[in-house]
C-alpha cells in the first residue's frame, strides 16, 4: 500500500533551525512552486543588517553542482506545506545537509521505492537516476514511496551528500 506523505511541515528530521529569507522568481512569471521544491540562488541580496537591500531570488533547480536548498513552509506567515508559491513570493530556503530527512516531490506518473537513488530534475523536483554507479548524480535516498498513480508525488528524503 502506497499513501501520501502526511506531514505538516517540509522539515521531517533537520540538525539546524538555520534559514534564509528570499524571494521565488522563474523566467516564466506565471510558474507557481509549492514548499519541498529544490531551488538554487541566481541573483544576488544582502539580508542582513539595518539596511538589507533587495532578497535573494531563487529559481527552481535541478543542477547537482549547487548545495541542495528547498523551500520550507512559511509557518512564521500562515503559510503551510500545501500553499502555492508564485513569481515575486516571499520564502523561506534551507540549506541541506547530509542525514537529514525532507519531504520532496517526485515526478508526476513515475514510482519510486523506498531505497531509490534520486536526484534534482529540472523543474524542481527530484527523480531515479542510473544508480549507486552514478554517484555525481545522487543526493538523494527515497525514504517512502510513491505509485506511477498518485496524484500527490510528495515523499520523504534522506540527503545521502551535498
Amino acid at each position: 500500500l502506497v499513501m501520501a506523505v502526511a506531514n505538516k511541515s517540509i522539515i521531517v528530521r533537520s540538525f539546524t533551525e538555520v534559514w534564509e529569507d528570499g524571494q521565488f522568481d522563474d523566467a516564466t512569471p506565471s510558474t507557481t512552486t509549492k514548499p519541498g521544491m529544490l531551488v538554487a540562488q541566481y541573483d544576488g541580496g544582502i539580508t542582513t543588517g539595518e539596511d538589507a537591500v533587495a532578497l535573494p531570488k531563487y529559481r527552481l533547480n535541478s543542477d547537482v553542482n549547487y548545495p541542495p536548498c528547498i523551500i520550507v513552509e512559511d509557518d512564521l506567515q500562515g503559510k503551510t506545506i500545501d500553499d502555492t508559491i508564485a513569481v515575486g513570493d516571499y520564502i523561506r530556503v534551507k540549506f541541506l545537509q547530509v542525514g537529514e530527512k525532507y519531504v520532496v516531490y517526485g515526478q508526476p506518473a513515475t514510482a519510486v521505492a523506498v531505497g531509490t537513488l534520486l536526484s534534482p530534475y529540472t523543474d524542481g523536483t527530484v527523480v531515479a537516476n542510473s544508480g549507486p554507479g552514478d554517484t555525481a548524480q545522487t543526493l538523494f535516498r527515497a525514504e517512502t514511496a510513491v505509485a506511477n498513480t498518485d496524484t500527490d508525488t510528495r515523499l520523504v528524503v534522506r540527503v545521502l551528500r551535498v
